[in-house]
């Protein structure tokens, strides 16, 4: 239960979200479509407001409307950058695509980066003279995020030095994580 003066996690949400959302379906046409749907239940909310409706769905999705169109905005953002429109390529930038195996094993070390919830759960229980939520809270968290990610490390390793193609000529086979 939340307390007086803890962190509202609302920021992080309202931004997160969407562009979580975004990262997995980027595309610039239907970004559009779902902008332009969460644009007009905006624009409309007053009108749509004072029509009560009974239809859970619309409920749904007219309480989410700033959501919607936030989504919208950042998969359309995404889209551009996937250069994807309505499931079709374009090739507006050109290809930027590179793997580099170097860079794949810096992700040791990044776990605290990704959940930012762990270490700000610790940085708040000096403010509350909470020693118990270090136990029982961040003292778990971190062991899960550690083993997770050195499993995830160990099985990188074991595939780099388990399974080989077969190398023709200079080109070196690329790993895909």
């Amino acid at each position: 239960m939340a307390s007086y003066g803890e962190m509202n996690p609302t920021p992080y949400t309202i931004i997160t979200f969407p562009f979580l959302f975004a990262v997995m379906f980027g595309d610039l046409g239907h970004g559009f479509v779902m902008a332009l749907f969460g644009a007009w239940m905006v624009f409309k909310e007053k009108p749509l407001a004072a029509k009560k409706s009974d239809n859970e769905i619309w409920n749904i999705f007219f309480g989410g409307r700033y959501i919607i169109l936030l989504m919208g905005c950042f998969s359309m953002y995404t889209g551009l950058i996937y250069n994807d429109v309505f499931a079709k390529s374009l090739n507006i930038f050109g290809s930027s695509w590179r793997n580099n195996i170097n860079e794949s094993s810096k992700i040791v070390g990044t776990e605290f980066f990704l959940d930012p919830k762990t270490t700000e759960s610790y940085l708040g229980t000096p403010y509350f003279k909470d020693k118990l939520s270090i136990i029982t809270e961040f003292i778990p968290q971190v062991i899960f995020l550690v083993f997770l990610f050195l499993y995830m490390v160990i099985l990188m390793f074991i595939k780099w030095f388990m399974y080989f193609a077969n190398v023709v000529g200079e080109f070196q086979p690329f790993l895909f994580l």
